[in-house]
C-alpha cells in the first residue's frame, strides 16, 4: 500500500505542476505546423521507435511503437488527448503494450505473452525546431500468459496484476 500512496502523490504533484505550466490563451487560434512525430521511446523495461500522428490540429494523437527488450519484443499503441489542443503540453489517454518471447529446442519450447492496457498521463515539450521531449506515466493491468511444451506434454498458465510505468521519448516533429 506504501507504493500506491507514493504513486498517487507523484501523479497528483505532476498534474498540479503540469497544469500550472499551461500558459496559452485558449481563445487564440494556433495552427499546428507539424502533424507527424517520429522518435525513440524508453520505459525502463524496453526501448524502441515510435511514430505518431496529430489529429484535429493537435487536439488528439495516435501513436504506435515497436518495442525491443533484452528478452521480449512487441508493439505499443497510444491515443492521447491534449487539453490545449495544440499537440504539446499536458496530455492524457489510453495505452496498450503487447510483448512476447519464444524459446525452444528439439525437446522443449515455451512462450510468454504480456499485455499491458492502461491509462496514461504526461507532458510533451514541442520546440519550434521540431524537437519533442515527452515524459509520461502509465497505470494499468499486466496480463501474463506462459505456455510450455516438454517432450510432447504441454501446459499453460496465466495471471494479472496492477502495474505502473514511467516513460520518456525524444522525437522529431515534421
Amino acid at each position: 500500500m506504501k507504493h500506491f500512496s507514493f504513486w498517487t502523490m507523484f501523479f497528483t504533484t505532476f498534474f498540479a505542476f503540469a497544469s500550472m505550466a499551461e500558459d496559452a490563451d485558449p481563445a487564440k487560434e494556433i495552427r499546428l505546423k507539424r502533424n507527424n512525430v517520429i522518435g525513440v521511446v524508453s520505459n525502463g523495461t524496453y526501448g524502441g521507435v515510435s511514430y505518431g500522428r496529430f489529429l484535429k490540429n493537435g487536439a488528439h494523437e495516435v501513436n504506435g511503437s515497436l518495442l525491443v527488450g533484452s528478452i521480449f519484443s512487441g508493439f505499443g499503441a497510444r491515443y492521447r488527448l491534449y487539453p490545449r489542443k495544440i499537440g504539446k503540453g499536458l496530455f492524457y489517454g489510453g495505452a496498450l503494450d503487447i510483448t512476447g518471447a519464444t524459446e525452444g529446442n528439439a525437446f522443449a519450447s515455451g512462450s510468454v505473452t504480456v499485455a499491458f492496457p492502461g491509462a496514461e498521463i504526461g507532458y510533451r515539450w514541442l520546440l519550434e525546431s521540431g524537437l519533442s521531449i515527452t515524459l509520461s506515466g502509465t497505470l494499468g493491468v499486466q496480463m501474463v500468459t506462459v505456455s510450455a511444451q516438454v517432450l510432447g506434454e504441454s501446459a499453460s498458465v496465466g495471471g494479472s496484476s496492477a502495474w505502473m510505468r514511467l516513460g520518456s521519448a525524444i522525437a522529431w516533429a515534421f
